[in-house]
């Protein structure tokens, strides 16, 4: 495919990327800024996976960052604050991946469709980073409560994605109708969370297996037998 000429500006060698501890003295630019924030999240994500959340300190997150403690707190008020946003980028990923898979095709049954969506997701929650976080948030939540609303969070997350699609199947009347959004928390529970736990505690692997495709069908099936439309007697 032939590229279109570009201007001239276009020909211009970008500017490199900001190197953290090499920048002038003074307030930085919005854009060394947002790099600044971006640098700190990235640190902190590897420390908290390879160390765990008690061990991972913001000394050692600024030591590696070339960075002070006024710009980290500047932009964090505490460790806890610090993991929230460490997983709040890690959910925002996998949402926007999630995004473009969980639409229903024209040729799918409500079977097929939910099995196939239950899958895609599980691939996502048993994912070894992901696994790592949440095996994090277990640990630190009796120390630290207010890390469940990082979990409930995440799992509203989840479920919004295919809220509309479910609604959309109780349009069709293919299953009776209950809050959409309730409906989405019970299939997600259901058919990736306990898969998501017994990963957590390592005893399967994170990857969906022939039996996780299997077991899925079965728990779609239950679950669909649960939220059928019934017909009155």
């Amino acid at each position: 495919m032939p590229h279109s000429k570009q201007p001239a500006d276009a020909d211009r060698t970008p500017p490199p990327p900001m190197k953290v501890g090499s920048r002038t003295r003074g307030r930085p630019s919005p854009q060394e800024a947002q790099q600044l924030t971006e640098l700190i999240l990235s640190i902190a994500r590897r420390l908290f996976i390879e160390k765990g959340f008690e061990e991972t300190s913001i000394d050692e997150i600024c030591a590696i960052g070339k960075m002070s403690k006024k710009t980290f707190y500047a932009r964090f008020g505490e460790k806890q604050d610090l993991f929230r946003a460490v997983v709040g980028v890690l959910v925002n990923e996998i949402i926007l991946d999630a995004r473009s898979k969980v639409g229903r095709r024209p040729d799918e049954n409500l079977h097929g469709y939910l099995t196939r969506v239950a899958l895609d997701l599980l691939s996502y929650a048993i994912r070894a980073d992901v696994v790592a976080l949440d095996r994090l948030m277990i640990a630190a939540t009796p120390k630290f409560p207010g890390l469940i609303k990082t979990y409930e969070g995440a799992r509203r997350s989840a479920a919004d994605l295919i809220v509309p699609f479910i609604a959309e199947a109780q349009a069709r009347g293919e299953i009776r109708e209950a809050d959409p959004h309730k409906v989405a928390e019970h299939f997600l529970g259901f058919t990736v969370m306990e898969r998501m736990r017994t990963a957590s505690f390592g005893v399967e692997p994170n990857h969906v297996t022939d039996e996780d495709v299997a077991t899925t069908a079965e728990r779609v099936d239950v679950f669909l037998n649960g939220y059928l439309r019934r017909m009155p007697i």
